[in-house]
């Protein structure tokens, strides 16, 4: 019985010793940087209820020749196919060499479920 007050004692002694005692401060380590998206969606096309068609940007007559005519056109946005144990951030490294991209892909592919992405399935890659 002696053996467990003196154990109490010293249990409580170093309790209150240790609540004393002022905590060292932890160095806060700062995170990534915020990462801002490349993507912008695009503009819905305006359809003509009528049927007629916009006039064509290409004009071979134009000054210049036909190469001065040629509109500018996009790339094609390309797709990928989902594998076993992908991830947005794997196939942004993979893909863009960079895995904070995963944030355009992501917003490329509005529908895509992050968590249950099926292996088969082909997602957009902007």
């Amino acid at each position: 019985m002696r053996q467990a007050r003196i154990a109490i004692s010293l249990l409580a002694v170093v309790a209150v010793a240790g609540c004393q005692e002022d905590p060292e401060p932890v160095s806060q380590v700062p995170g990534p940087a915020a990462y801002e998206s490349a993507y912008t969606p695009m503009d819905p096309v305006a359809i003509d209820p009528a049927g007629a068609q916009a006039p064509s940007a290409y004009d071979p007559a134009a000054p210049g020749g036909a190469a001065a005519g040629v509109p500018s056109v996009a790339p094609a946005a390309r797709t990928y196919r989902i594998q076993e144990g992908d991830t947005l951030w794997a196939i942004a490294t993979r893909v863009y060499g960079d895995g904070q991209r995963w944030v355009d892909i992501a917003q490329a592919n509005p529908s895509l479920d992050p968590a249950k992405m099926r292996v088969g399935a082909e997602i957009v890659l902007p």
